[in-house]
């Protein structure tokens, strides 16, 4: 199936693939032979939560020796207290997604940062800023991720009572904007 995905891309002179959701870096062995079989002239963004690269920094050695991938390691907010309500798990399961942006950083990956704000105060960003500035420089500039909010994402800030400042919407371009 990989081998006819990837066959297909090129035959379309597709130049990127990214995969992203359901967790694609869980199964360590999945991500390395997806990433073998991209054509040389594609660039591969795997996007991950980080947590199996925390874990295992010799994943990160393994995706440094691809050429043409670079890696979007997305935090779901920008602090523990806030990532256990929006997340659903423990609050101590938001540091690995950090420690994943060292070891990619270490191993010399092409990555970078997308971090969820659109849940965060302003203060809580600008406390993450130098933090991953420590890491390395470049992540102290990190993309705004902001959420598709569909009926699960939905449901789970809402229970959590948290407002947003902005989330995208299944169907439209437009970002929806609420004051906090």
């Amino acid at each position: 199936m990989h081998t006819i995905i990837a066959s297909h891309c090129q035959s379309l002179h597709i130049p990127q693939a990214r995969i992203s959701s359901n967790k694609p870096t869980i199964d360590r062995s999945h991500l390395l032979k997806v990433a073998s079989l991209v054509p040389k002239d594609m660039r591969f963004a795997p996007e991950t939560n980080g947590i199996l690269i925390r874990r295992d920094s010799r994943l990160a050695e393994d995706l440094a020796r691809f050429a043409r991938l670079h890696v979007r390691e997305s935090l779901k907010s920008t602090a523990k207290d806030e990532f256990a309500p929006l997340t659903s798990a423990r609050p101590e399961a938001f540091e690995p997604q950090i420690h994943a942006l060292a070891n990619l950083d270490q191993a010399r990956a092409p990555v970078h940062a997308a971090v969820m704000t659109s849940f965060s105060p302003h203060q809580n960003i600008a406390k993450l800023r130098p933090r991953l500035a420590h890491l390395a420089s470049r992540f102290a500039e990190f993309e705004d991720e902001e959420p598709m909010l569909n009926c699960r994402v939905a449901q789970c800030p809402t229970l959590a009572g948290i407002a947003y400042r902005s989330v995208r919407r299944p169907g439209r371009r437009t970002v929806d904007r609420r004051r906090r």
